[in-house]
Order: C-alpha cells, then structure tokens, then sequence
C-alpha cells in the first residue's frame, strides 16, 4: 500500500506530454488471488492509494494522515459489503511482514508447479 502511495504523478509529465494522458490506472494480477475476498482485500485499500495519487500533487500527500483517513472508510466498505476487515498490520505491512509474505508466496508457488509436473509427467507415462 505505501508503494502504491508513494507512485509518482503527473508531476513529472511535461506541458507537452499532459494532452495525451487520459488518467490514471491500476492493475491486480490475480494469478495467485484465491477467491473474491482476496481480490477485494487487494483491490480497495490500493484502489483508494491510486486514487488520491492520482489526484494530489506529491507535496500535499501525507501517508499518514491517508491511513487514518482509510481507516475511517473501513466501516461504511463493510457496510456496502465491498471489504472484509483486516488489521492495519496485514493491509501495511512491515517489511518483515512483507518479506515473509514473498517467501509463502514463492513457496505456494512452486507447490503449484510441482503439482502441475507431476500431473504432466503422469500423462505423458500412460
């Protein structure tokens, strides 16, 4: 989530370059979301960062003063069925947390291609 705060705007976009932008976007790669509240678990803390980048010029953002504003959020998303709570821990992790995270990640990852060899391998003996 701080990454995506931190992103850097059209700040950096010449005179010259700002008649062909049309915005801003975001991506969710769901190769390894497992269901819908992941995805949103994902998408709306992250969906909330890139809006405010997209709209405030980098010397009036406070990440911060963003994460009191998000938590704040939290309860009329839950209302609208749209997140699922989770602490501030899980949603802005630490680095630690964050490096852990990766090693699961890579780990559930190759579980899935052992399966997928083994899985080739069987058909390729029948």
């Amino acid at each position: 989530l701080k990454r995506v705060y931190r992103a850097k705007t059209f700040d950096e976009i010449t005179s010259e370059m700002i008649g062909n932008v049309l915005g801003t976007q975001g991506a969710l790669w769901t190769e390894f979301v497992s269901d819908e509240k992941r995805i949103q678990f994902n998408t709306f803390p992250r969906l909330a960062a890139k809006a405010e980048v997209g709209w405030s010029p980098d010397v009036t953002r406070d990440y911060q003063d963003f994460q009191q504003r998000w938590q704040n959020l939290v309860p009329h998303m839950k209302e609208l069925a749209l997140i699922n709570s989770a602490p501030q821990e899980v949603w802005d992790p630490s680095l630690y947390r964050q490096a852990f995270a990766r090693f699961l990640d890579m780990r559930v990852d190759m579980q899935g291609e052992q399966k997928r060899w083994e899985s080739k391998k069987e058909r390729l003996t029948k």
